[in-house]
């Protein structure tokens, strides 16, 4: 029998033996009271009492326990126990040790085995074992794992045992014992190690014959696993992901910027071309050692350029190097153009290339794509310096010289309010015609004076001067006598013409003084020197006209004087009046006279002394004589 089944039964006989000890307690209290009652009993009643009071004794001695303190329970183990340890004693003598047990599985029996992740179908070990007497049941176990079960290399499921990854197990076979021998057990130690895998790129190439590929295209090369579906876990590679790395063989520094770890797809940098050397390995994980490397070569090149890249076209003025419109560059069939050769996603490509911007290519480039492999080519030169203006002759302006009459006894004011829109010169005029033109330049400017514009008397020039920021200017004068406006145009090198210009204000050159004609008086009564003609002062023969403030003029109701100005450049503004010294020019009303240039103005004077003065000056600072009117007493 077995040695759980033996300790079992020494436990029940020990315990079976408390019982009938703790059984007889209360009846030796009960008859210890009925002798107490009885006291009448006879002498040998009472002696026996006596006797098996002793034996109650000598019972609680015994389940007295070290210390001085008493349970029924020490009672019972001690009981247990002496007779647990009588009953091993007795059955050690009759078992006996078992033969040697060992491992005989396909691992072989040594203590200490090692077996590679996948060399085993399923990457399963059914366990068996040799040895031992009973021939019984043997049991397996996994012994000393790790408390993180992630860690286990293997688990266990009755005989079979089930690789899951590299690292160590210990296999504990245990053989039952029987009546006769006792269990006999064997441990082993399993060393697992990490299984090969490779991997290959798609698309192979080596240093000598690089795979070649036309600038501009995507492309994508992955690194894949070498599938085994015969290894123990049916795929034959780990989990560890596909590291890629690169290096220049020559070429531009930086053409690869990155490779996809799971599609393989390369990012290439704009504008580089050149060779380099990629190599791949798949990283170890739990159950694969790291894949050996591999390399692949990837040369990046331009797409040729066709012969007769591209045509220019586009409007040029007659014998002119300039174009005047837009200028449009075909590519050569087959292609497509660019001014960039960008292969990002932003960069247009056309079926033509348009420069609508004026300016001069002199050194414009173009990139050609091939519409069916996608390639691009380098930067194609443009062979003709493309000269561009489609644009006329702008900020067009006329400045004038500064009026003669600028200090003129008008005053400031005067003098502003007539060269807001007009100017006043006295001998001659200087103007200055400028515009601008920043791309071809201006050719010629082309202007007449006049009251309205005359086409076909400009006068064309082409000795102009050219200043900063493409200004150009040109300066002319006008002799007396003047009076209009300047219209002028500009035509650049290229040929475009800008539109006729003029500034609406009137320019006005005059050196000629206005002329004061006698003033006529209205009847008066009588004067000095008695006259029945009321005509003019100058009619009378006594005194000269204009001249004489010695002289009484004498009126009943009114004196009228009428004043007539020979000014072709009249203006009212231009006359000054005063009575006694203050200021009358309001008063006087002025319209035109029979004569063209003349102009006539009529005041009428109240009761009182008057002493009437004109003075006139017209705005290029001619004067006419001063008046002075004779002494009128109204």
């Amino acid at each position: 029998m077995s040695r759980n089944r033996k300790k079992g039964e020494r436990l029940l006989a020990a315990l079976l033996a408390v019982l009938l000890f703790a059984g007889s307690l209360p009846v030796n209290t009960v008859r210890a009271e009925r002798k107490q009652e009885e006291a009448a009993e006879d002498t040998a009643e009472t002696a026996r009492e006596n006797r098996e009071q002793e034996a109650e004794n000598a019972a609680e001695e015994t389940i007295e326990t070290i210390g001085g303190e008493t349970t029924e329970n020490t009672t019972e183990e001690t009981t247990e126990d002496s007779m647990e340890n009588a009953t091993e004693e007795t059955t050690e003598d009759t078992e006996k040790e078992q033969d040697t047990l060992s491992f005989s599985d396909v691992l072989g029996a040594d203590a200490e085995v090692a077996v590679k992740y996948n060399a085993l179908p399923g990457n399963q070990l059914v366990l068996s074992v040799t040895g031992g007497s009973t021939g019984g049941a043997v049991t397996y176990e996994l012994v000393g794992l790790p408390e993180n079960e992630k860690e286990h290399a293997a688990v266990l499921a009755g005989d079979v045992l089930t690789i899951r990854q590299a690292g160590e197990v210990t296999v504990k076979a245990t053989m039952e014992g029987d009546a006769t021998y006792r269990p006999v057990s064997a441990e082993r130690k399993i060393t697992i190690e990490k299984a090969d895998q490779t991997i290959a790129f798609e698309t192979e190439a080596d240093a000598q014959n690089p795979y070649v590929l036309r600038y501009g295209n995507p492309f994508q090369n992955r690194a894949v696993e070498a599938e085994d579906t015969g290894a123990g876990d049916g795929r034959g590679f780990g989990s560890g992901a596909v590291v890629y790395t690169w290096s220049k063989i020559s070429g531009d520094d930086g053409l690869v910027t990155g490779i996809d770890a799971e599609t393989g797809a390369f990012s290439f940098a704009d504008g580089k071309t050149g060779t380099v050397c990629v190599s791949a390995y798949k990283e170890a994980d739990a159950c694969y050692s790291q894949s050996p490397e591999i390399l692949f070569y990837l040369s990046v090149e331009y797409e040729p350029a066709p012969q007769d890249a591209y045509t220019l076209s586009g409007k040029k003025a007659d014998g002119s190097e300039w174009y005047t419109g837009n200028v449009t560059i075909t590519p050569a069939e087959g292609y497509l153009i660019s001014a960039a050769g960008s292969f990002s996603d932003k960069n247009i490509w056309e079926d033509r290339l348009i420069l609508a911007k004026d300016g001069v290519y002199d050194s414009q480039k173009i990139y050609l794509k091939d519409k069916t492999g996608g390639g691009i080519t380098d930067a194609i030169a443009v062979a003709e310096t493309i000269k561009l203006d489609k644009t006329a002759p702008s900020d067009m302006k006329i400045s004038y010289s500064e009026p003669e009459n600028e200090k003129s006894v008008n005053g400031v004011l005067h003098v502003i309010a007539k060269t807001i829109s007009l100017g006043f010169y006295k001998e001659k005029a200087e103007e200055t015609l400028e515009a601008q033109d920043t791309v071809s330049g201006i050719e010629s400017f082309s202007y007449y004076a006049g009251e309205t514009d005359d086409p076909a008397r400009r006068t064309v020039v082409t000795n102009i001067k050219q200043g900063a920021d493409g200004t150009y200017s040109y300066t002319f004068e006008i002799p007396d006598p003047f009076r209009g406006d300047i219209f002028f145009t500009a035509k650049d090198t290229a040929g475009n013409e800008a539109a006729v210009y003029t500034d609406g204000k009137t320019i006005v050159v005059d050196n000629t003084p206005p002329r004061l004609e006698p003033v006529k008086y209205g009847k008066w009564v009588r004067a000095a020197a008695f006259s029945a003609d009321a005509g003019t002062l100058a009619d009378i023969p006594d005194y000269e006209a204009q001249s004489r403030t010695d002289v009484n003029l004498y009126y009943r109701d009114t004196a009228e004087l009428t004043f007539t100005v020979a000014e072709e450049n009249f203006d009212t503004a231009d006359v000054r009046l005063t009575d006694n010294g203050s200021d009358i020019t309001e008063q006087v009303r002025w319209s035109a006279g029979a004569t063209a240039g003349t102009w006539v103005g009529t005041l009428v004077l109240g009761e009182g002394a008057h002493v009437v003065e004109l003075h006139c000056q017209d705005a290029s600072g001619n004067a006419a004589a001063d008046y002075t009117s004779e002494h009128i007493i109204v």
